[in-house]
C-alpha cells in the first residue's frame, strides 16, 4: 500500500495567529486585533445585557438588603453598565462600583463577578488601563 504524504496547504503556511494572509491583497481576520487609540471593543449587545439582568434579579431577591439598599444597588449597577459601555472607562468609578456591589452579598458578588470575566468587558478594562499607563 502506497504511503500518503501529508501537504501541508497553502493557507496553513500564511497564517499568523488570528491573521490570514493569502495573497498578496486578500487578507482575512479573525479573532481580536488590537491597535492603538483606535481600538474599538464589539461586545454581544444581549449577552452584556443578560447579565445585568442577572445583577438586577439577583439585588431584587436579595432579602438581607433593606428596599433603600437594593434601591442603591440597582443604581450602582446601572451606573456600573453605563460607565462598562462607554468607549473610555473611569477605571476608578468602576473600582468603587464594582467594590459596592461586592459588599451586598455572596449571589450579588457571583454576579457581579460574571459581568467582570466576560471577555470584552475584560479586554476594554485592559485598553483603558493601557491607556492610563501611557502603553
Amino acid at each position: 500500500m502506497a504511503r500518503k504524504s501529508r501537504t501541508t496547504t497553502a493557507s496553513a503556511l500564511h497564517r499568523s495567529g488570528g491573521v490570514d494572509i493569502s495573497g498578496k491583497s486578500h487578507v482575512t481576520t479573525g479573532g481580536d486585533l488590537i491597535g492603538g487609540d483606535k481600538t474599538t471593543i464589539s461586545m454581544d449587545a444581549q449577552q452584556f445585557e443578560e447579565l445585568f439582568a442577572r445583577l438586577s434579579k439577583q439585588i431584587q431577591n436579595n432579602r438581607d438588603l433593606s428596599a433603600a439598599e437594593r434601591q442603591e444597588s440597582i443604581a450602582a449597577s446601572r451606573n456600573l453598565q453605563k460607565e462598562l459601555k462607554k468607549p473610555r472607562p473611569d477605571l476608578g468609578k468602576i473600582a468603587r462600583l464594582k467594590e459596592f456591589l461586592l459588599s451586598k452579598g455572596d449571589r450579588i458578588a457571583a454576579a457581579v463577578g460574571a459581568i467582570f470575566q466576560y471577555p470584552p468587558v475584560q479586554e476594554s478594562l485592559k485598553v483603558a488601563a493601557q491607556r492610563l499607563i501611557g502603553t
